[in-house]
């Protein structure tokens, strides 16, 4: 009889035991798939960067992130600023506005980036209505501005102010050549003419001289240096037969 008692309280502690843990098992179940304020609820927004981590100095940089539910969809009319900090940890800026993009859930600021390269962190916090309260949701990443990429750029920059000025200065050069050429054909030119004009004068002269050296001495024959017409023909048959006639 006895046996039966402690056997009848060993399956009654169990039974106890059983439902004890079913009860637990059935409240974690309900608090798990059926609120979203317990710790580790699988219904909490998610805040995720989007945006790249390399710059070089100087350029355009963007914070992007997106918002959504656990599910993956997105979440609107959100509130988002952005802080940077320098790679000492000083702000470069602090609480900067983000804007809602084309894309729904996501969000972004513009900056430009720093000349000082390092390891710049940046921090995001996102204000979202939930019910009739409101959640702060944040997240940290980091971007670097490289040292080495602001070297390649600076000697790109170099070697085209270089390149820009070297063919500068060769067009300098055959501006220079071509009005050399210009004025050394002008100059041709204008001796030649000059020269033509000089000759032209000097037949004239010459001739007037035999007219009237034929006139004191009577019939004698002047043979005449040879001079150019306007055809560059030589004139000293017409000249010495006109001399020889007389």
């Amino acid at each position: 009889m006895e046996y039966y008692d402690r056997k009848n309280e060993r399956v009654k502690n169990i039974l106890k035991y059983l439902v004890i843990a079913i009860i637990l098992a059935g409240f974690i179940f309900s608090m798990y798939y059926f609120s979203d304020r317990i710790l580790f609820s699988p219904n909490e927004p998610t805040l995720k960067m989007v945006s790249g981590t390399e710059y070089i100095s100087s350029e355009e940089g963007q914070i992007i992130v997106r918002l959504a539910d656990y599910q993956g969809n997105s979440i609107e009319g959100a509130d988002c600023v952005a802080s940077v900090l320098y790679p000492d940890k000083s702000y470069f800026f602090i609480d900067r506005i983000m804007y809602s993009t084309t894309v729904p859930g996501n969000y972004y600021t513009s900056f430009t980036t720093p000349s000082t390269s390092g390891v710049y962190e940046e921090h995001i916090s996102c204000i979202i209505r939930d019910g009739d309260s409101f959640r702060t949701i944040k997240v940290s990443s980091s971007f670097h501005v490289s040292e080495g990429l602001n070297t390649v750029l600076e000697i790109s920059r170099s070697q085209r102010e270089q390149y820009t000025d070297i063919v500068g200065r060769i067009n300098t050069i055959n501006l220079s050549y071509n009005e050399l050429n210009e004025r050394i054909d002008g100059l041709n030119d204008s001796i030649q003419n000059q020269f033509y004009l000089f000759y032209e004068s000097f037949g004239a002269a010459t001739q007037a001289m035999a007219d009237v050296l034929r006139a004191a001495g009577g019939n004698r024959t002047f043979y005449l240096p040879p001079q150019q017409n306007g055809s560059g023909e030589s004139n000293n048959s017409q000249n010495n037969a006109s001399n020889s006639s007389g």
